[in-house]
């Protein structure tokens, strides 16, 4: 059963911003948006802003969910024989992570939300050399997918190490996205299947890697794909307010 909720997207072909309704994985067009928005997320108890890598990976931007209007808050510092390919939040912590690749080989790092420079972690590896997205579920676990070999991976987000998770069941290709769910907690994958020769929307198995199909995009190419929600909210006590809450009372034991 999936609950009724949001996800965002973009068509980096048209420029375009989408809402996702997650129940039925229905679209709804937002309006014009930054160029070839290859990847990014949402932090922790912020469900109006966006932030994603355009351009293929050269800018970083804000982006109004609302209206899908894009600000440039500054290019991206990233090793420049790399191309950053994937952006997501550890909605424990709030730091944002991106992945970069040459399809030679890849890396991880952080982003610093306010000036663009990513501080990579560990060594470029050759282990999933066309590293072109990753998520992070609610434990903070790391997951990555490769064009390359098509296999997924768990990658330690304090080393940069790659594990081999298994085979994603297709035959991935291009620029994708992909982010994880909070609300249903699944991690989804924004494909691109050269076998069917269109974008598909995925989802892994955590356990086994390998994927399965939700549905397909009417879009030429889906890059940016994430869903609001998980972590800690704004407040001194952290947490999240349910949806339709009216009104609570604390009580305390004397």
């Amino acid at each position: 059963f999936l609950s009724d909720h949001s996800g965002y997207f973009s068509d980096v072909s048209g420029g375009l911003f989408i809402e996702m309704d997650m129940a039925t994985y229905t679209p709804t067009e937002i309006g014009p948006t930054a160029s070839s928005l290859a990847s990014g997320d949402f932090l922790p108890g912020d469900e109006t802003t966006m932030y994603g890598a355009g351009d293929w990976g050269e800018n970083l931007y804000s982006i109004d969910v609302a209206t899908g209007t894009a600000t440039l808050i500054s290019a991206i510092g990233y090793p420049s024989d790399m191309s950053i390919s994937g952006m997501a939040c550890d909605k424990s912590t709030g730091i944002m992570y991106v992945s970069g690749t040459n399809v030679s080989q890849s890396f991880i790092g952080t982003i610093d939300l306010a000036t663009g420079d990513v501080t990579q972690i560990g060594s470029p590896t050759t282990t999933a050399a066309g590293l072109i997205d990753i998520a992070i579920d609610g434990t903070g676990q790391m997951y990555g997918w490769d064009i390359v070999s098509d296999q997924s991976f768990l990658i330690d987000k304090e080393t940069g190490d790659f594990t081999l998770l298994g085979s994603l069941g297709f035959d991935a290709n291009f620029g994708q996205g992909g982010n994880w769910d909070p609300e249903d907690d699944i991690v989804y994958l924004a494909a691109y299947n050269s076998t069917s020769g269109g974008p598909e929307l995925r989802i892994l198995d955590r356990t086994t890697g390998g994927t399965s199909l939700a549905t397909t995009f009417s879009y030429a190419q889906v890059g940016l794909f994430g869903v609001p929600g998980g972590g800690t909210g704004p407040g001194p006590g952290g947490g999240e307010v349910p949806d339709n809450l009216i009104g609570y009372n604390v009580y305390r034991d004397m």
